[in-house]
């Protein structure tokens, strides 16, 4: 179970997620007919991108959320684990609105596309496409609950890149400035400075 809910396969788990997203965004979620003159009652289809804008950007906000937990401490990876909730919960409305009515998006859609406000009478069906986009949202909230998870189970990140004590200890025990700060006050740690004890005698 420790290695399902790894961070590993947390950032697999928001990768595919988002891959769906991207794939079924193109695709047709709605096929069926608008009662209109101007468009007649001709076959139209919208694709999930034209169904919710953005889907795709929120599938991406997926996998940046995971990297973030991954990448980041406590706190961090409590505030990517909230923001990867919303995220879920709000991929979840939306594509459930198109599943549950895909006759008023249709409808919208339509008009839209004549240069009309409000919504057109429209009789539709969503497509599997439609069903499958909630995918990334079952990733998301997967994934938001393996970060929050994480918060205790996954190990702190290295501190590869954190700022350097100002003192470390040296040869002897003494404390000594760090070349980290030898550097910040204008000095160049590569040059020995230790005192001058003269050149040694040369027989």
């Amino acid at each position: 179970m420790s290695a399902l809910t790894s961070r590993a396969s947390t950032i697999v788990i928001a990768g595919v997620s988002a891959l769906i997203a991207a794939a079924t965004a193109g695709r047709p979620w709605i096929q069926g007919t608008v009662d209109d003159a101007m468009i007649g009652g001709s076959l139209q289809e919208a694709t999930g991108d034209q169904a919710v804008t953005g889907y795709v950007a929120l599938g991406l906000v997926i996998l940046a959320g995971a990297v973030a937990a991954a990448a980041t401490r406590r706190v961090g990876r409590r505030i990517a684990a909230v923001i990867l909730l919303l995220t879920a919960l709000g991929l979840a409305a939306l594509v459930l609105r198109v599943v549950l009515d895909p006759g008023a998006v249709l409808g919208s859609i339509a008009a839209a596309n004549t240069g009309r406000t409000g919504t057109l009478t429209a009789d539709a069906d969503a497509t599997t496409w439609a069903y499958l986009a909630l995918l990334p949202a079952i990733g998301a909230l997967t994934t938001a609950v393996f970060a929050w998870r994480g918060v205790r189970a996954w190990p702190e990140p290295k501190a590869a890149y954190d700022r350097p004590d100002s003192e470390r200890a040296g040869r002897r025990g003494e404390r000594v400035a760090s070349e980290w700060d030898r550097l910040t006050e204008g000095e160049d740690p590569t040059v020995d400075s230790s005192p001058d004890t003269g050149d040694a005698d040369i027989p």
